[in-house]
């Protein structure tokens, strides 16, 4: 995932998608608005995340109307041809080709560049897809970005009974939020009901590691000024009988899918925490040369996690496997990107 800055062009497209593990959020200074086919669930995904991003010191992200009408018409082509950024003109319920292209003919206009999230047959609806989100480090990392993030949400009913296939589109908007005390973390001190374990397969694994087959425990970001450059290096989680385990570390130095900015950070824990527990974490790195260290304590949620449905998903021989799968497009626009040669296999 690339966060585009405030100097990109329009025409930079990034784009995630998630299978099987997300929800998108909303929010407006008039209250959501939203054109698709399930708001109620578009509202429980807005509470949600921008209760988790809130209770940690991040902005709430803002709803556009505009953004709203081009993912539902992306979910309307999603649900009809299955999984996809790209539209063929050909088929029906085209819209639009990318999502800069659907975002534009919508009526959108105020940002630098456009991304957009797209997950199928997801269970647990709007809140519960939220939390199959952030239980994955690279995806915990995209919801959390400190930027100023326009957001637009599609959603409809998936061919599985009770799941729901989902479009969020978000723009970078020109106006960038700075924080003075950087970094900040999700979860954070006093953070409560958070997932213990990640839901689903990740793509790009993360160290190479299939988060469906070893699953992760509570991915911690880290995040700076989007100027910032941040880099992790120790920490460590405890849990209430003193045992402490080791977190594992990721920066933009170190990621070798090269998918987190300069000023993200990403540590967890190699193995699931346990449900309604309360944890102690202690995280050292440094931000701009400078040595910043976090102590906090978060509790995990109580819920139990649908291992049934993601497991009947997830095996090899399911028509339609439920993983989460992070696919980075760009489109580079004269030599804006010029800085990052050389970066990418």
């Amino acid at each position: 995932m690339k966060f585009a800055l405030d100097w990109l062009p329009r025409g930079v497209n990034w784009s995630l998608v998630l299978v099987g593990s997300l929800a998108a959020v909303l929010v407006g200074c008039q209250g959501p608005n939203y054109p698709s086919a399930n708001p109620n669930q578009s509202a429980l995904a807005l509470e949600r995340l921008n209760g988790l991003r809130q209770q940690c010191g991040l902005t709430a992200l803002r709803e556009n109307q505009y953004l709203d009408l081009a993912a539902s018409a992306h979910v309307t082509y999603v649900r009809a041809h299955g999984i996809t950024h790209i539209e063929n003109p050909r088929a029906r319920d085209y819209y639009g080709l990318t999502p800069n292209d659907r975002a534009i003919k919508a009526g959108y206009q105020s940002a630098s560049t456009v991304g957009e999230v797209v997950t199928t047959d997801t269970p647990g609806g709007g809140a519960g897809q939220i939390d199959g989100l952030i239980s994955v480090p690279y995806h915990a990392v995209v919801l959390m970005t400190p930027a100023d993030v326009d957001v637009g949400i599609g959603i409809t009913a998936a061919a599985e009974v009770a799941r729901l296939d989902t479009v969020i589109d978000l723009g970078i908007g020109p106006v960038v939020t700075t924080f003075g005390q950087v970094p900040l973390t999700f979860p954070c001190q006093g953070a409560v009901d958070v997932p213990y374990q990640s839901l689903g397969h990740e793509y790009p694994e993360p160290l190479g590691i299939d988060t469906s087959v070893d699953p992760l425990g509570t991915p911690i970001v880290v995040v700076g000024n989007l100027t910032d450059h941040l880099t992790l290096t120790g920490g460590f989680v405890t849990a209430p009988d003193q045992i402490t385990t080791n977190l594992t570390l990721l920066d933009s130095v170190h990621d070798a899918n090269h998918e987190l900015m300069p000023y993200h950070g990403v540590a967890f824990p190699p193995a699931p925490l346990h449900p309604d527990t309360t944890y102690t974490v202690y995280l050292v790195g440094t931000i701009n040369d400078q040595v910043f260290t976090r102590n906090f304590r978060f509790t995990t949620s109580s819920l139990e996690l649908p291992q049934v449905p993601w497991q009947r998903f997830l095996g090899p021989r399911s028509p339609r496997q439920v993983e989460v799968s992070l696919v980075v497009y760009l489109v580079l626009v004269g030599l804006a990107f010029g800085w990052r040669r050389g970066r990418r296999s």
